[in-house]
């Protein structure tokens, strides 16, 4: 008998119909009672029960199926060696689909017991109630007229909690009432022998006030109330003593943002909480993170608020980095270093800044992968090593590493900058790893997602990297319909200098420039100009670039272009000059602009080796592989495969 016989004499047999009846019936059954329990006066766990009692009654049932209705009616003629052997065959099958099926019926039993109904005999682990208990604020003046002040202090701790929703406050009044109920005076029980055994809060504050001169001095500590351990004690508030309400105004700030920023893994960066205010701000600025002149004066106002934030403080420095303002970068870094070597954290971050301010890439990767061991899942802090990896020690190669930490399925990218950002940098890592057609779908997706021109920039280059101009050509039209005119112009110019870079193709290169050409656009914006500049007719980008270099006589890149034009239309002395007013913008916080700009104008000149040493001290300064420098950039196309180039692609490694 093969197992297809089997199964048709079950049915024969109509064992699959009594089967489906008993698991049918269960199922009403089970939902009858799941709807009538409660009215019925079970217990919760009726349903469980019974659950388990169907589960052990299906294999019996099974059981009572085969002695009723297959025992002496499947064909028993001795005689007949195949009808024994189908016997034998029919039994095997049975009761091998028995056993199986009583293996996951008491599996499934074991399970539903040991999740409901076993005791381990460890010791439970309460879960934090979110109750706080604040008490009486102990007068330890002697004075009985500043008895009053124990109690604003009390109420006004309660009504911050409660206001701004921190947790579940129980009063000293709550106390005093259980203590009554339960006759605690007779017992010799105290306030908190009423709150660890009755109310069981997850935190105490308690606190105490004393006379010091004319001050009032104010203690306060958070207790953790489960293991009686103290969780936090405040440094003393002192005021006039005909002004307690500045210090507990104070305090009650104080104790709210160390309520609100509690962080049991210590990943705080301040050591003290900040004051509830203060916090208010912060949050208010990450919110608004992408709107950088309202993120810039909710900083400032949380640094007002207290002026001890650090962690205010500390991003306002990187905001003006990020900026590029690097003196106001220095001089606020300097300004917080005082209070820099409190942490081990904090000594970090400052180590960051100084190493972003020297331009110092190997350390920089260093210490944001400090950060990032403790925050691998802060979007912000992983963004930030995601471009590190790539932009300042030319490691492309690890920052899938850091994108595979958190997933980005249900992001709202069209509102995110840092997940737009996340995007790009993986995109162009993958590029630098020849993964490009992965990288077409990757983008495709993210950009159904999302319409920020960077990831339609991106996708620019993909289609370049394979060769596919059909695509890139729609891109552009779309781009064209969506976006600002400067943006197509900035796309056409990015497309034309990638076919010149990847490519080979000057005519196909030159389509995309003359487009910006042809267009009505400004002929004093820079895209006129570099249109011009990049499809080789030096004579009418000569006239361009000097105005440009006019209305803006510190534009590094404007004078490198200018001074390569002037090379190739053999004007090498004016040439010379702006090299040397190219010289003259180095600065402290150039981080290596100036010597990138002086390589692009000799390597136009084919003078490898004098570009080869200007572009060593440049990344040696701190300048970034960024997706348009070094490798990508066109000026050095015959170079970027040599061992010399190689090596200032690997200095940082």
């Amino acid at each position: 008998m093969t197992f297809n016989q089997f199964i048709k004499e079950c049915h024969k047999r109509e064992v699959f119909k009594m089967l489906s009846i008993y698991v049918v019936s269960s199922w009403v059954i089970l939902q009858v009672l799941s709807v009538t329990y409660q009215p019925l006066g079970l217990p919760e766990k009726s349903v469980t029960i019974l659950i388990m009692l169907l589960l052990v009654g299906f294999p019996i049932y099974i059981f009572y199926i085969w002695r009723s209705r297959l025992k002496y009616t499947v064909s028993t003629d001795i005689e007949d060696a195949v009808e024994v052997r189908n016997r034998k065959v029919f039994e095997h099958f049975f009761f091998s689909g028995f056993g199986v099926i009583s293996f996951f019926c008491a599996l499934a039993v074991l399970l539903i017991v040991n999740t409901n109904f076993v005791d381990d005999g460890s010791i439970p682990e309460f879960e934090s109630s979110g109750k706080i208990a604040v008490l009486t604020f102990d007068n330890n003046t002697g004075q009985e007229k500043f008895d009053g002040v124990s109690k604003m202090t009390l109420d006004w701790i309660q009504h911050g909690i409660t206001e701004f929703k921190v947790g579940q406050v129980i009063t000293q009044d709550i106390v005093n009432d259980y203590s009554n109920a339960i006759k605690t005076q007779n017992k010799g029980l105290t306030d908190t022998d009423i709150l660890t055994d009755y109310l069981k809060p997850s935190k105490l504050i308690d606190g105490s006030f004393f006379l010091k001169d004319d001050k009032l001095i104010f203690r306060s500590s958070i207790i953790d109330a489960i293991n009686n351990l103290t969780l936090f004690s405040f440094k003393p508030i002192e005021c006039e003593n005909s002004q307690p309400f500045e210090c507990i105004e104070l305090l009650q700030q104080r104790i709210l943002g160390y309520l609100i920023t509690e962080d049991p893994n210590g990943l705080n960066l301040d050591q003290s909480p900040p004051n509830y205010e203060a916090y208010q701000y912060w949050m208010e600025a990450q919110e608004n993170f992408d709107n950088k002149p309202v993120y810039l004066e909710l900083l400032n106002k949380a640094i007002e608020a207290d002026s001890t934030y650090f962690e205010a403080s500390a991003a306002k420095v990187l905001y003006y980095y990020n900026q590029r303002e690097f003196k106001t970068f220095d001089s606020l870094r300097t300004a917080i270093l005082p209070r820099s070597g409190i942490s081990k954290r904090q000594r970090n971050l400052m180590d960051h800044y100084d190493a972003l301010l020297k331009g110092d890439n190997k350390r920089i990767y260093s210490t944001v992968l400090n950060e990032y061991n403790i925050k691998p899942f802060h979007a912000r802090t992983n963004q930030t090593a995601m471009v590190i990896a790539h932009q300042f020690v030319n490691k492309p190669e690890m920052v899938n590493t850091f994108w595979k930490e958190i997933p980005m399925d249900d992001w709202d990218l069209e509102n995110n900058v840092i997940g737009v950002f996340r995007v790009y940098t993986k995109a162009y890592a993958d590029m630098e790893l020849q993964k490009n057609e992965a990288t077409i779908l990757f983008l495709k997706n993210f950009i159904e997602r999302s319409s920020h021109y960077l990831l339609k920039k991106a996708l620019i280059s993909a289609y370049i990297r394979t060769s596919k101009i059909n695509p890139l050509d729609s891109l552009l039209t779309k781009i064209k319909l969506v976006h600002d005119k400067e943006q197509w112009e900035e796309s056409n110019i990015f497309a034309g200098k990638e076919i010149l870079v990847r490519m080979d193709s000057i005519p196909l290169a030159h389509s995309y420039f003359d487009k910006v050409i042809d267009s009505d656009t400004d002929q004093s914006k820079k895209n006129y100009a570099n249109a011009h500049y990049y499809k080789g007719d030096f004579k009418k980008a000569e006239t361009l670039l000097k105005n440009l270099h006019q209305n803006d006589p510190e534009n590094i890149g404007h004078l490198a272009k200018l001074a390569a034009t002037l090379f190739h239309n053999e004007k090498d002395v004016e040439a010379e000059e702006c090299i040397a007013k190219l010289n003259a913008l180095r600065s402290e916080y150039e981080l290596g602009n100036v010597d990138y700009a002086i390589a692009q104008i000799y390597a136009s000149q084919e003078k490898y080796d004098i570009a080869i040493s200007h572009l060593n001290l440049s990344v040696a300064a701190g300048n970034r592989y960024s997706p348009e420098l070094f490798q990508n950039d066109y000026h050095f196309k015959s170079i970027n495969t040599s061992p010399e180039f190689k090596m200032i692609m690997n200095f940082w490694h």
